[in-house]
C-alpha cells in the first residue's frame, strides 16, 4: 500500500511540474485516450479515402463517374414479404369476391420486374411490378425535394390505394429521405459514390475474409441516420456487395371484402 501511494505521488509531482502544481493522472491519461482517438480516426478517414478512390478508379475514375448525367436499370427479382409496400399511412386494400388465396397476410415469395431511372442532380423513379398473390405495382421516387408515390394492384378483384406523402408534411420528409437513401445505397455499388445532394462520410472498417478472397471493409454515414456498409474487393476494387439496415415504415392496412366491414390492420 506505501509504494502504491509513493508512485501516485510520484506521478502527481511529475505531471505538474512543468506548472508547479500538481494535475490529477486520471486528466492526463485521458487527453492521451482522446489523442489517440483522434488519431485512429484520422488513420481510419485516410484508410477509407483510399479504398474509395481506389474502386472509383477501377469503375473508370472519378471524373467519368462525374460525368454521368443519368442512368436506366432494368430487372428481375425474387423476395419474401407478408405485406404490401408502403411509404407509410394508410394504405386500402378492396377485395371483390373471396380474392387472392390467402388474404392479404398470406407470407409468400414474390417476383417481379424492377425499373429504376435516375437524372442527375435530383430525379430519381423507382417501378417495381410484383406478381403472385397480392401483386402490386409500386411506383416511387422524388423530383428536387418533392417525393411521390403510387400503388396499383396487379390482381383481378383487388383494388389498392395508398395516401400520397404530400398529405402530411413529416410523412412527406420521411419519405423524401427515404428515396434519397435508397439511391444512395444504389449509387454507392454501383459507382462508389451517393448523389451530389447527399453527402456521405466513409470511415474504414477493416477487412473481411471469404473463400473467394479478402474485401476491404468501408462504413458510410449520412444525414437521416443513413448508414451502410460497403464491401470492395481487396484485388481489383470493385463493389461486391452492401448491407445496411433501415426501418419498415409503418403502414394501417385497411382490408374490405364485398358484403363485409372493413378491417384496420396495424403494419
Amino acid at each position: 500500500m506505501r509504494m502504491t501511494q509513493v508512485l501516485v505521488t510520484a506521478g502527481l509531482i511529475l505531471a505538474g511540474g512543468a506548472h508547479g502544481r500538481a494535475q490529477p493522472v486520471e486528466a492526463k491519461a485521458g487527453e492521451a485516450r482522446d489523442v489517440a482517438g483522434t488519431q485512429d480516426a484520422k488513420v481510419g478517414q485516410a484508410k477509407a479515402d483510399a479504398a474509395m478512390h481506389a474502386a472509383r478508379q477501377a469503375l473508370g475514375g472519378a471524373a467519368r463517374i462525374a460525368a454521368v448525367s443519368s442512368l436506366s436499370i432494368r430487372g428481375s427479382y425474387r423476395r419474401e414479404s407478408a405485406s404490401p409496400p408502403g411509404n407509410g399511412g394508410m394504405v386500402t386494400i378492396t377485395m371483390n369476391g373471396p380474392g387472392p388465396a390467402g388474404g392479404p397476410e398470406q407470407s409468400t415469395q414474390q417476383t417481379g420486374n424492377l425499373e429504376i431511372d435516375v437524372e442527375f442532380p435530383d430525379r430519381f423513379i423507382r417501378v417495381d411490378a410484383g406478381t403472385g398473390a397480392m401483386a402490386m405495382t409500386r411506383i416511387e421516387g422524388y423530383e428536387g425535394d418533392r417525393p411521390f408515390a403510387d400503388l396499383t394492384s396487379n390482381q383481378p378483384g383487388l383494388r389498392v390505394s395508398a395516401g400520397p406523402p404530400d398529405d402530411d408534411p413529416a410523412a412527406r420528409e420521411a419519405a423524401l429521405r427515404r428515396s434519397q437513401g435508397e439511391l444512395a445505397r444504389l449509387l454507392l455499388g454501383i459507382m462508389a459514390a451517393t448523389q451530389p445532394s447527399f453527402p456521405v462520410t466513409y470511415r474504414y472498417a477493416g477487412q473481411a475474409e471469404s473463400p473467394d478472397g479478402r474485401a476491404d471493409v468501408v462504413d458510410v454515414t449520412g444525414a437521416g441516420r443513413f448508414a451502410a456498409r460497403l464491401f470492395l474487393d481487396a484485388q481489383s476494387h470493385l463493389p461486391l456487395m452492401l448491407t445496411f439496415m433501415a426501418p419498415e415504415p409503418r403502414m394501417m392496412i385497411r382490408t374490405t371484402r364485398e358484403g363485409g366491414p372493413p378491417e384496420r390492420k396495424p403494419r
